[in-house]
């Protein structure tokens, strides 16, 4: 069965949303979707609490930073979210990737379902299974042959 531990070694390339789901990105761009976007081999769909955290505990960039203004920003009544590039989200992920190759010095699953990735930059991506109804996250392993979901749901994990 395939396992978490397959992203070991693999380079963080995008990190992204899907409106409120985190989308994350590591391999080589194999393929291209629909709209001729490249894709990388593995993606990470979060629809769960999840966070990425430095070397000291400190929450760099969380799951409700996608319904908040940037830093610095006021929250106003007209604020939309959804806007790309407009949230506090939106802001951030593009510097957790910058000046460097980033990639996947460990993969953990804890207490089950929970996701925990080292990565070579000294932050660490933590997932957290937050429902007993809906699905916790997906990993989307893209092979032209046989492409495979790993899904986390309440009732477990599966291919």
């Amino acid at each position: 069965m395939l396992d978490i531990s397959i992203l070991i070694g693999e380079r963080l390339t995008h990190i992204g949303r899907a409106i409120d789901m985190l989308c994350l990105s590591f391999g080589d761009d194999i393929c291209r979707n629909y709209r001729g976007e490249w894709l990388s081999r593995y993606a990470l769909h979060c629809q769960c609490a999840w966070r990425i955290t430095d070397g000291h505990g400190k929450i760099v960039l969380a799951r409700v930073d996608i319904f908040f203004p940037p830093e610095g920003e006021d929250y106003t009544e007209d604020f939309d979210w959804d806007v790309r590039g407009n949230n506090a989200f939106d802001r951030k992920c593009g510097k957790i990737l910058s000046g460097s190759k980033v990639t996947v010095t460990a993969a953990r699953l804890l207490n089950g379902c929970d996701i925990e990735l080292e990565l070579s930059n000294g932050l660490r991506f933590e997932s957290f299974a937050d429902s007993s109804i809906v699905e916790h996250w997906r990993l989307v392993v893209r092979d032209e042959e046989n492409p495979v979901q790993l899904i986390a749901e309440p009732t477990g994990i599966h291919e």
